[in-house]
């Protein structure tokens, strides 16, 4: 295909069958989501994450002891009391960090309400193409039926942070919204094997995020540049920074929340690298919303046009 014109339809296609970004409070307890093991069913709202893209694989703050209830674990959607949208969990491994448990589940399969069938069957068929018109050579190219799981756990909206990463005089920023709590004190970072900020955090056990208002997405998209190096120029990057609190790391002066942490262990799940950081300090900034993603096909539920 001529290039010009397979760049074109690649945006225009990604544009439309991909994550949007809404505003939404920090913390916010909505969606509920609760892990059903055999019927029990217990609350994880703001203790999942996202830990790897291949394969899909999740971190849920429960026991090994919890999942062995039932043959098959369900994560489980609701908003607004109705269910949007459920997940078959098959186990990986269950991880204890001085006596703090979480499990780490790869996706097996996904359910959702906010899709009817024939809507569900053009989106496999545009996927498929958006995957064939892909211009982005760092981009995981995922089969349809694996992005449709991606995207019904991101009925969880998965809030955007720009990470600080400071190594040998260096910086680098960049947006991830595969982030978040599994405990008060442990919260985890998923970076994909190819970054080159994963070999900077393992030496220096250090890293600042910083959540930022909706407002500021374009910030984030901005930085969202494959760094091949690593590296940004504090003075080039269109906004300001301040120092944190702790470590003196450099974040945007515009910051909802900061949180500095230190890492307490490092694990490979398939493509992507996770770290296991504890939070050393956190601390407010603005009382505006926050960026956070979900998929296109829940717009409705956040008024916003599909």
């Amino acid at each position: 295909m001529f290039k010009p014109l397979k760049i074109a339809l690649s945006k225009f296609i990604y544009r439309k069958k991909n994550t949007v970004a809404v505003a939404v409070p920090l913390n916010s307890d909505r969606p509920i989501v609760f892990f059903n093991a055999n019927g029990e069913k217990i609350v994880i709202t703001n203790r999942n994450t996202l830990v790897a893209l291949v394969p899909i694989t999740i971190a849920v703050a429960v026991s090994k002891m919890e999942v062995i209830k039932g043959s098959m674990p369900l994560l489980e959607i609701y908003h607004l009391k109705k269910k949007v949208g459920m997940l078959s969990l098959e186990l990986i491994e269950e991880v204890n960090l001085n006596n703090q448990i979480f499990c780490i589940f790869k996706i097996i399969d996904f359910k959702t309400s906010l899709i009817s069938p024939l809507k569900l069957t053009w989106g496999y068929f545009y996927l498929w193409l958006q995957n064939k018109t892909s211009f982005i050579a760092y981009n995981t190219v995922l089969p349809p039926f694996e992005l449709y799981k991606l995207y019904t756990f991101y009925l969880i909206p998965k809030p955007v942070v720009l990470v600080s990463v400071f190594h040998e005089g260096y910086y680098d920023l960049f947006p991830m919204d595969n982030i978040g709590h599994i405990s008060d004190n442990l919260f985890l970072l998923g970076l994909r094997n190819t970054s080159p900020s994963i070999h900077k955090i393992k030496e220096t056990k250090k890293v600042c995020i910083s959540h930022i208002p909706y407002e500021e997405r374009g910030q984030a998209y901005k930085l969202g540049t494959h760094h091949k190096d690593g590296k940004v120029n504090l003075a080039e990057l269109g906004f300001s920074t301040v120092i944190s609190e702790k470590f003196g790391y450099a974040v945007p002066s515009f910051f909802i929340e900061v949180k500095e942490l230190e890492v307490r262990d490092v694990k490979v799940y398939g493509s992507h690298t996770l770290f296991i950081t504890q939070i050393i300090h956190q601390y407010k900034g603005s009382n505006e919303k926050s960026m956070a993603h979900i998929p296109w096909f829940a717009a409705k539920l956040y008024n916003l046009s599909s």
